[in-house]
Order: structure tokens, then C-alpha cells, then sequence
């Protein structure tokens, strides 16, 4: 189980303890079963996560041949959504089908490679640090007490209505696990007939499903509690 924060908020960090890490989990109803399991390490914290993205290519020509940059040494992002596996697995697949076919042409190998890149895998990225920079900014909102950023794009407003109207229409949430599980980019499932329209008809008449939880109030003072205070509020 994860609990990631921004790396700005300094009160949310006593989440690396374990005493506080429990009454976390604790506090959330649709989790708090897997606290019936034995735990094998502590917590483990991670820092430092970034997104990264390089490219040998710049306007149609390879700045260097015979060398290629495949999975996490082509592009690494916040692995919260866990697609990094997928992601590097589903680039390797394609550059073993590229050198094959062009290992002995360097210039072609390198053109091809990015092509099959920047179609299959870079989509992905971008997906996923748009995502991240959206969370962000409503974490920032909630430690600096404002109310959320309105969002500025089209594609990050059905983005959010999606987010709503799949819990509501089976068919939907069918769609929105394809992306979940990287079966079919976004772009491919906004593209099929009539998904636009249900998603907006949907989310205009419903609200989100805000899974049960601890408010950022209610968080803090479990951080700030005592160890015997910490284990009251757990059980």
C-alpha cells in the first residue's frame, strides 16, 4: 500500500513513521483490511521522483546513431499510477521489432526508433506528468487553503468529468480500466462513437465519488497526536 504526498508538505512527512502511517490506513474504511495482514519491513519512504524525458531526434534528424534509449533511460515519470513496467516492457517489445529490421542501416535505425517512440510510448508519457501536475496543483490548493485551480484545458475538463461519470455507467468504467491498464490510450477511447456525450451527460448531472477518508484537518491532528492518542483513533 502507498500514501504518496507533495514533497512540499512538510507535516504530512511524519507519514514515514509507522505509528502515523497505521492511523492513516486505519482511518480510511476501504482500506483499512489490509492492516489485518503481517507486515515484513517498515515503512519505506521514497523521494526524489521525477519525470524525465530524452529524445535523439530533432526535427527529423538523429543527433547520434548506434544508440538507442529504451524504457526508464528514454523516460521515467512519478510511478504513483504504476505504469512504469508496462510502459518500459511495451517500448522493448518494439525496439527488438526495429533492430531487427534495421540494424545495419544506423540512420534508419534511429529515425525508425523514434517514430515507433513518440506513436506508442511518448503518448503515455505526457498522459502521465499531465496527471501528476494536475494532483499537484490541487495538493498545494489543500495546504495553502484555497479552493482548487480551475482547469484551463478541454482535454483536462473531460478528463475530470470522466473521472466522475465512470462511476456511474458501467460501460465507462469498462473504458476507463482499459486506460488504467494501458490496453487503449485515451485518445482512442474519447475517439469511439458517442463516449463524449455519455461522459458529459453523466458528470453533469452527478457528483464525484469521494472515497471515505480523513480530511486534511482531521489528518493533521492524527500526525500531531501522541503514540497512545495514535492508537485510540486506530482502534
Amino acid at each position: 500500500m502507498t500514501a504518496f504526498i507533495s514533497s512540499g508538505d512538510q507535516e504530512l512527512k511524519k507519514l514515514r513513521d509507522s505509528e502515523h502511517w497505521t492511523a492513516l490506513i486505519a482511518a480510511c474504511p476501504l482500506h483499512c483490511h489490509w492492516l489485518d495482514g503481517a507486515a515484513i519491513t517498515g515503512v519505506l519512504p521514497m523521494g526524489g521522483v521525477t519525470d524525465r524525458y530524452r529524445r535523439f531526434v530533432v526535427d527529423g534528424d538523429p543527433v547520434a546513431t548506434g544508440i538507442l534509449s529504451v524504457g526508464d533511460s528514454w523516460a521515467c515519470t512519478n510511478p504513483s499510477l504504476g505504469r512504469g513496467i508496462t510502459l518500459g516492457l511495451m517500448h522493448a517489445v518494439d525496439t527488438v521489432d526495429v533492430v531487427g529490421k534495421y540494424l545495419d542501416h544506423p540512420l534508419e535505425l534511429a529515425r525508425t526508433h523514434d517514430v515507433i517512440t513518440e506513436t506508442r510510448v511518448t503518448p503515455w508519457y505526457r498522459n502521465t506528468v499531465e496527471i501528476d501536475r494536475k494532483r499537484i496543483a490541487k495538493y498545494d490548493a489543500s495546504i495553502e487553503q484555497r479552493p482548487e485551480p480551475k482547469l484551463i484545458t478541454s482535454v483536462a475538463s473531460l478528463a475530470d468529468a470522466f473521472a466522475v461519470a465512470m462511476m456511474y455507467d458501467a460501460d465507462l468504467f469498462r473504458a476507463w480500466l482499459e486506460i488504467l491498464s494501458m490496453q487503449t490510450s485515451p485518445r482512442e477511447v474519447m475517439a469511439r462513437p458517442g463516449v463524449v456525450d455519455r461522459i458529459m451527460e453523466i458528470a453533469s448531472t452527478h457528483d464525484a465519488v469521494t472515497p471515505p477518508s480523513p480530511s486534511r484537518g482531521q489528518l493533521l491532528r492524527m500526525l500531531r497526536s501522541e503514540k497512545r492518542e495514535l492508537e485510540q483513533l486506530a482502534g
